[in-house]
């Protein structure tokens, strides 16, 4: 009799579980419930940057637009947690000091991408907030050459399986970051042995 009740009781458990699947493979994902992902948009006009060092001279400029579930513009709203993940490590963005949640702050920041990912998140100094448009400007600059892949995130695509559920995914834009032209003039080659 108690083998049967605890069947019952798993079997119930089991059900339930399928229902949610985030509590069946023990994820608690964090993602943003203030704004829409599918009506959010990101948007360029900068698709090729030189690289550089000096992040006020080259850059990418990418903007998001926050929109909320009733396809409504977030105008001067703080924005509770975005992600953004880059193909290249050498990339690192630059969000101006009106774009920061906190009115105190007296400079911009400057997240660089060493693990991939940069997280803006409610409650930490580099938490963002909408302009009047409902919009966030992001500046990309880099010191490699190579082509940029940009994701923007609703939760972190770091954590095990959000980068694989389109649920999270805002969107993604593809930047070219070229060299200066060079000329070699000579090249010698060498060989030793036969």
């Amino acid at each position: 009799m108690k083998s049967r009740k605890l069947f019952a009781i798993l079997t119930l458990v089991a059900f339930m579980m399928t229902l949610v699947p985030a509590l069946a493979f023990g994820g608690n994902i964090e993602a943003s419930e203030l704004y829409n992902r599918d009506a959010s948009e990101v948007y360029t006009d900068d698709l090729s940057v030189k690289v550089t060092t000096d992040k006020k001279t080259r850059y990418a400029k990418v903007y998001v637009e926050f929109k909320d579930d009733e396809n409504n513009i977030l105008a001067n709203s703080p924005i509770d947690m975005l992600w953004l993940k880059s193909s290249m490590t050498t990339v690192k963005v630059d969000v101006d000091k009106k774009y920061l949640a906190k009115s105190e702050a007296t400079e911009g920041i400057t997240e660089p991408f060493a693990t991939g990912v940069v997280g803006f998140k409610e409650g930490e100094s580099n938490q963002l907030k909408a302009d009047g448009n409902g919009e966030v400007e992001f500046k990309f600059y880099s010191s490699l050459a190579g082509t940029a892949k940009l994701s923007f995130w609703s939760a972190d695509p770091a954590v095990d399986g959000v980068d694989k559920d389109s649920i999270y995914f805002i969107d993604e834009v593809e930047i070219k970051f070229t060299a200066d032209d060079g000329k070699v003039d000579v090249v010698t080659l060498d060989v030793d042995g036969g």
